[in-house]
């Protein structure tokens, strides 16, 4: 008789291979975690399967995404919970991250993203230049840089969503494509 987590396992498994998921995690976005994901990413980027040049773009945006999921997400019992996937489609690379936001943050990320969406790249390093000349850094250790940065490193529109989640956060999906070259 099989047990439910056997049939969750082998789901898991067969989803894993069928996407072309190269590294995935759920749970604390701590200092450590997140450097012991980027430090293994790193490793899985640099197979000489994966094109170099997306591989390394790949692997910047995604130390923004798994830092921006350490600074900014809503704590739920005193933990910055979080999930990250890096997969390879044929295409190139996908990275969807996910984390817990305040209410009152969703409509300030949600503008940030639609300006940067709709920026051509020469306005985006535009942005990104006056943002460096006139920002301090704010407590959390950021710059305000973080969305401008993913946008200009993936060469991509972002892919957005918030889902419900309870009375005072939401669930904060962001999805990147970056193209093989």
């Amino acid at each position: 008789m099989k047990s439910n987590n056997s049939e969750i396992i082998y789901n898991l498994f067969n989803t894993l291979n069928k996407e072309k998921i190269i590294c995935a995690y759920h749970g604390d976005f701590n200092y450590k975690v997140v450097n012991g994901l980027l430090e293994s990413t790193k490793k899985d980027l640099s197979h000489p399967e994966h094109n170099i040049f997306s591989a390394k773009k790949t692997y910047n945006v995604l130390v923004e995404c798994l830092e921006n999921i350490h600074k900014h997400s809503t704590k739920n019992n005193e933990t910055t919970e979080g999930i990250f996937i890096l997969s390879n489609p044929s295409t190139g690379f996908n990275i969807t991250v996910g984390n817990l936001i305040h209410n009152d943050y969703v409509e300030i990320l949600k503008s940030k993203i639609d300006t940067v969406n709709k920026l051509s790249r020469d306005q985006l390093k535009e942005n990104y230049r006056k943002i460096i000349l006139k920002t301090e850094i704010s407590p959390k250790g950021g710059a305000g840089l973080g969305i401008t940065d993913i946008a200009l490193k993936s060469g991509a529109k972002l892919n957005y969503n918030f889902h419900e989640y309870d009375e005072t956060s939401k669930f904060f999906t962001l999805s990147i494509h970056i193209k093989n070259k």
